[in-house]
């Protein structure tokens, strides 16, 4: 079944809760290949990381969301990678922000031709 970006945006719009947020990296960690790349081609990225905490206490879903992302950044096209550096750098860009960034980088960096 593919991704349904009308029900990401959905869960991302307004205050997300621990559900959601959950709904939001299920939604990701489901959807094939292609449809990972439309999906953070075409969602508002820093909406995403701002959606998504990284609690003290309860689930660090910002941190599983880029850990899905760098497991997965072969299957991303150039401008996907972009939306997500956009994403990590717009508001506060914390130390994992950073590496994530630079593994996104160094990722196209190695990649002689863009996808």
């Amino acid at each position: 079944m593919p991704l349904n970006l009308g029900v990401l945006n959905a869960l991302l719009r307004g205050h997300t809760d621990r559900d959601e947020e959950a709904a939001v990296l299920s939604l990701l960690r489901q959807a094939s290949g292609p449809d990972f790349d439309e999906a953070l081609r075409n969602v508002d990225a820093a909406e995403l990381f701002a959606s998504l905490d990284g609690r003290l206490i309860g689930p660090d879903h910002r941190t599983a969301l880029r850990n899905l992302i760098l497991e997965r950044l072969d299957t991303l096209s150039i401008p996907a990678l972009a939306n997500v550096v956009y994403g990590l750098q717009a508001g506060h860009t914390d130390g994992a922000d950073a590496e994530t960034i630079a593994a996104v980088f160094q990722a196209v960096g190695g990649n002689d031709s863009p996808k």
